[in-house]
């Protein structure tokens, strides 16, 4: 396994805060097909294809694996 550098605390308190604001708005939320994310040091285009661009990004900090 690729070894990466170490997780900014700054970006874990922000994943941290988003994950409580989607956990309040939306409950649930279930993520499908998360390895298919390449591990560390492999490049990968994550998208999402809603009408909401805002939350979509709330979602990607928070469903991509931290180790990924």
């Amino acid at each position: 396994m690729a070894k990466g550098t170490p997780t900014p605390w700054p970006y874990t308190l922000i994943r941290l805060l988003f994950q409580f604001t989607l956990k309040v708005f939306y409950g649930t939320i279930v993520v499908s097909n998360a390895h298919f994310i390449p591990e560390t040091g492999k490049p990968c285009i994550v998208c999402a294809n809603h009408s909401n661009s805002l939350t979509d990004a709330l979602l990607l900090v928070t469903s991509v694996p931290s180790n990924a």
